[in-house]
């Protein structure tokens, strides 16, 4: 073994050693050690017997829900729990609207009469429980007692009109928003579409859908001795697997596509400050699996969970076009960048939703939203989907078309900088001499003749280094003591300061520890 070997096998062995291997995620120490070698039923139970108990020497407890706004109660909670980075706007999970204050619009009486209100009566924010309290409450009671009427993990601020008109006590679920939706049909209400179950449904956005499965997992959990006597269409009546089949296979869906971020991290944190205890599911992401899903059979080891961090991609703001490469189409709406999402039909106007760009980084777990740009010759271009589809206009209107052939030359476009020198492009179809914009009336995109909203940027898809964590432009020792530290402190991944697709050094689609092995293989050059 050369010196370069040996101080690699060294710093390894000396950073996994004195770090958070011998203990649990997230600074817990020996919280959830008693979990340890169970699985399947045994392993919720145990987790129950943990997460009703005690963290660090103090007893699991939940605020009042009170409306005495001298009190320190459920809406005061918000304040740590459930705001923006400025400090004072809620964080709303049903709505991509409204930015209401905390501590300010809070719901009185009266409600809301649409959602973000109207000039005449101003809308509020709610607290919600996205476990309804109708499900859970007894006789006698209504739902706000101390317990799972107060558990701030699944008490979330909400717009009033959308939590009382449109979720009520609605199974989540899939739909079309046939019957209702609200703003861009951020959530909406329907029959569902998901296989075992056809009622009427409240389906929250994809970007939150995983933070309320574990949520979910979460209260079934920490009131297993109560559950039981709870009635739901999601529910079943025994203590395991606690779910009926269809609602235990979409929320195993949803936590798996919308995996645990910085947010739900820190919200975490906040809550436990609070009521003292923690949401296992978040803490070890894919805990699920060990109790209901494909690894129900394997034993549970708290220290030394083998959990895989999702790969990420990363989109840096363009000044320039480079054909064959992959862009995200952005417009910023009042500090708000609105990105394009694929069609998903095969004609009509672009949807959006809301991203967030650091150092003019956006920062994504995989390319669906990404559209690639091809030479069309003449300074011209193609744009196609993710899917491999032309993106195209008719003779007529302003829709976008697809098309998995290549169509006429209604699919060729010219894209420039703006005139503006403000980062955006004019991408005009060739043909029709439309170009896209982003519509601050209707919330999407589409293709106009004349000025209709925001010209977009473009946001190019960075070239991945191989094992590159640390985004030097090279891979060497410093990269293998990058990816050791983004295990051990989850805080590290959101940003842009690592680069989790790099990090897949086996290139077998994920980022686990045995990646740690290959990427020494690949700084020693082997």
């Amino acid at each position: 073994m050369n010196v370069k070997q040996l101080y690699i096998a060294i710093l390894v062995q000396t950073l996994m050693l004195s770090t958070a291997w011998a203990q649990g995620p997230n600074h817990t120490g020996t919280y959830y050690q008693a979990a340890d070698g169970q699985c399947g039923e045994a392993l919720k139970t145990a987790f129950f017997n943990i997460i009703s108990g005690r963290y660090r020497g103090t007893s699991f407890q939940q605020v009042e829900y009170t409306n005495n706004k001298t009190n320190y109660d459920v809406w005061h909670a918000f304040v740590t729990t459930d705001v923006l980075d400025d400090g004072e706007t809620i964080r709303d999970r049903y709505s991509c609207i409204t930015k209401y204050k905390v501590l300010v619009d809070q719901l009185g009486t009266g409600g809301s009469s649409a959602e973000g209100g109207t000039p005449e009566k101003p809308g509020k924010y709610s607290r919600e429980h996205s476990f309804p309290k109708s499900w859970f409450k007894q006789a006698g009671q209504d739902g706000t007692e101390v317990g799972p009427g107060t558990d701030l993990f699944h008490i979330y601020p909400t717009d009033g009109y959308i939590n009382s008109s449109l979720r009520r006590d609605l199974p989540y679920g899939e739909n079309n928003g046939e019957q209702k939706h609200s703003d861009s049909y951020y959530s909406k209400v329907g029959r569902c579409t998901f296989d075992g179950y056809s009622d009427f449904c409240f389906e929250p956005n994809d970007e939150w859908k995983g933070d309320f499965a574990r949520t979910y997992f979460y209260m079934v959990t920490c009131y297993e001795d109560q559950q039981t006597t709870w009635s739901s269409d999601m529910l079943s009546s025994d203590s395991y697997p606690s779910f009926s089949e269809w609602s235990l296979n979409m929320l195993l869906d949803w936590s798996s596509k919308d995996p645990v971020d910085s947010i739900e991290l820190a919200r975490n944190e906040a809550v436990c400050a609070i009521q003292h205890n923690r949401n296992p599911f978040i803490d070890y992401p894919g805990l699920e699996e060990y109790i209901w899903g494909s690894k129900k059979l394997n034993s549970f080891v708290y220290d030394g969970y083998e959990e895989a961090i999702a790969k990420r991609y990363y989109f840096h703001k363009a000044d320039k076009i480079t054909a064959g490469k992959r862009y995200l189409i952005i417009a910023n709406n009042s500090d708000s960048l609105r990105m394009a999402l694929p069609l998903t039909s095969n004609s009509g106007y672009v949807q959006a939703e809301t991203v967030e760009a650091k150092n003019d980084v956006v920062v994504l777990e995989d390319t669906t939203y990404a559209f690639k740009i091809y030479a069309a010759g003449d300074d011209n271009y193609y744009i196609k989907d993710s899917k491999g589809c032309y993106v195209y206009q008719s003779a007529t209107g302003s829709k976008f078309y697809l098309l998995a052939e290549l169509p006429e030359a209604r699919a060729i476009w010219s894209i420039s900088p703006a005139s503006s020198s403000d980062g955006t492009f004019v991408i005009a179809n060739v043909e029709r001499k439309n170009y896209i914009q982003y519509s601050t009336k209707y919330f999407s995109y589409g293709c106009y003749s004349n000025t209709q909203g925001l010209l977009p940027s473009l946001y190019e898809e960075e070239e991945t280094l191989l094992g590159d964590v640390n985004r030097d432009g090279r891979t060497d020792i410093a990269d293998v003591t990058a990816l050791v530290n983004l295990f051990n402190d989850k805080s590290l991944r959101d940003g842009d300061r690592f680069n989790l697709h790099a990090a897949d050094a086996n290139e077998d689609g994920v980022v686990t520890r045995s990646d740690i092995q290959s990427l020494i293989g690949i700084v020693l050059g082997r």
